[in-house]
């Protein structure tokens, strides 16, 4: 039970002592570089994949294995337009 006499669960403190006003705001606030960083991350992952395929000429796997550029196109889109 707590001074008030209401049942709390108990955080352990880290060090003993309680966190001060700047430690606990910059706790809270500080959230917000894990999203950056998965942003970073997603555009250095992005910015190196494409200087690899750059640097092999971006025929790294041939088109027997990808296929061609037309065969992803809606087959619609394949149709000869009517004159």
């Amino acid at each position: 039970m707590s001074r008030s006499g209401s049942p709390r669960a108990h955080r352990p403190e880290r060090s003993g002592r309680r966190p001060t006003r700047w430690e606990y705001h910059w706790e809270v606030n500080s959230l917000w570089a894990v999203p950056m960083m998965c942003i970073v991350g997603g555009a250095l992952v992005a910015g190196i994949t494409l200087a690899v395929d750059h640097a092999v000429g971006f025929d790294a796997l041939p088109t027997s294995v990808l296929g061609t550029p037309t065969a992803v196109r809606p087959s619609s889109a394949r149709r000869r337009p009517r004159c």
